[in-house]
């Protein structure tokens, strides 16, 4: 049955497992690292978030060691000048832009109690 399928496709699909196994692992890593005894709540937070971060930036570089380069030929580029709006697809600009405005909030949010700490 497996010699049915094409390496390639078998590849693909390792790629994709390793991706999501990463997830999966940094969750339950996440999760250990959660529940353990500490007295500072925040800093046991922070090292949940932390190994979730870990495992799965882990998986995502499991996954790309695993793509197969292309086989065809290489390409070049023109050296044409490009504007945003070529980079970024119509339909995900508004959610770039929620996602800039909360990064903006949480930093500000951030600052503020950093300075309110110090003061």
């Amino acid at each position: 049955m497996l010699d049915t399928v094409p390496p390639e496709r078998l590849l693909a699909r390792a790629d994709l497992c390793a991706r999501w196994a990463g997830l999966a692992l940094g969750a339950v890593v996440a999760q250990r690292v959660a529940v353990r005894d500490s007295d500072d709540v925040a800093m046991t937070f922070l090292s949940a978030v932390t190994a979730f971060g870990l495992c799965a930036v882990g998986g995502v570089l499991l996954g790309d060691s695993l793509t197969p380069a292309p086989l065809e030929a290489v390409r070049t580029a023109s050296l044409a000048p490009r504007r945003v709006r070529d980079h970024v697809p119509p339909r995900m600009a508004p959610l770039l832009l929620f996602q800039s405005a909360c990064l903006v909030v949480l930093l500000l949010i951030g600052v503020v109690a950093a300075s309110r700490a110090t003061a």
